[in-house]
């Protein structure tokens, strides 16, 4: 199996930036996490190989990615907002497609957590 390009706080920036907040959308932590989780499974089922390196923990609420939470535990259930910036020449158009294949699959049924 080849080695992840992306941490899956990269992974985290670019599901943030696919939420359409215009039509009054939203996440919260929790979404995210289910998000991330349902992400390295369609990267899985679709290519074979992990999208990104860190691993999936299975907690009481769901599933949860340590440094992710980490990084957006301040947030606590608030909705978490998009990045300031983001790097988009990290993200291969493989990485763009899986998120957005999860996103798309998995993003409104997420939305009442």
């Amino acid at each position: 199996m080849n080695k992840p390009n992306l941490a899956a706080f990269d992974a985290a920036n670019y599901l943030l930036i696919l939420v359409d907040r215009e039509a009054v959308d939203s996440i919260n932590h929790l979404r995210l996490q289910k998000l991330l989780y349902f992400t390295q499974g369609v990267s899985l089922a679709l290519t074979g190989k992990i999208l990104f390196k860190e691993t999936i923990k299975a907690l009481p609420y769901g599933p949860v990615v340590k440094s992710v939470f980490s990084q957006y535990k301040v947030f606590d259930n608030g909705t978490i907002p998009q990045p300031a910036e983001i790097d988009f020449s990290i993200y291969s158009e493989a990485a763009k497609a899986i998120i957005y294949k999860a996103y798309s699959l998995y993003g409104d049924a997420l939305q009442r957590i």
